[in-house]
C-alpha cells in the first residue's frame, strides 16, 4: 500500500494525459511512484489525473530518453480511485475521516479542495454512497472496479 514501501526502491513512471477542450488536466503529464516486481511495475500512489489505473495496478513500461513511460495495464488491482473537489475546507475534513476509516487512502493535490482517494472493493458501495449524500462536493470515478 502506498507510503509503505522504501523510497529508494521506488521508481515514477510518466502518463501522458489527453487535455480536453477547455485544457483540463492542468498538465500533459503525471508521473506516480511504483515499485519493480514480477512482471512489471506496481503503482504505489493515487492517481489525480490518470484514468483507469489505480493503487496497486501492474503496468508495463517504455524507457524513453532514460525516462520510464506508461505503456500498459497488465494486471487491475481490485482498488477504484475517485476525484472528490469539494471548496468547503471543515466537509472535506469531515469526508476524509469517514472514508480513512472505511480502509480508503486519501491524497491531497496542492490545493485542499482537490483530492484522490483510493477504494477497496470491500467498501466501494458504501463509499459511494457517503459521497452521493453529500451536496456540498463533487467526486468522478476514475477507475471503476466494483
Amino acid at each position: 500500500m502506498a507510503g509503505e514501501n522504501n523510497i529508494a526502491e521506488m521508481v515514477k513512471i510518466i502518463f501522458p494525459l489527453e487535455r480536453d477542450e477547455d485544457g483540463y488536466p492542468p498538465f500533459q503529464e503525471e508521473s506516480l511512484w511504483v515499485k519493480k516486481c514480477e512482471g512489471g511495475y506496481l503503482i504505489d500512489n493515487v492517481p489525480f489525473f490518470v484514468y483507469d489505473i489505480s493503487l496497486e495496478d501492474v503496468v508495463a513500461v517504455k524507457k524513453k530518453k532514460g525516462q520510464l513511460y506508461f505503456h500498459q495495464l497488465l494486471h487491475k488491482s481490485t482498488n477504484s480511485t475517485i476525484r472528490i473537489f469539494c471548496k468547503d475546507h471543515f466537509l472535506m475534513e469531515k469526508v476524509r475521516q469517514r472514508l480513512e476509516g472505511k480502509g480508503c487512502y486519501w491524497e491531497y493535490s496542492n490545493t485542499k479542495s482537490y483530492s484522490s482517494v483510493n477504494i477497496p472493493i470491500e467498501v466501494a458501495e458504501e463509499v459511494i454512497d457517503i459521497l452521493d449524500n453529500e451536496e456540498k462536493l463533487s467526486y468522478e470515478v476514475s477507475s471503476q472496479r466494483f
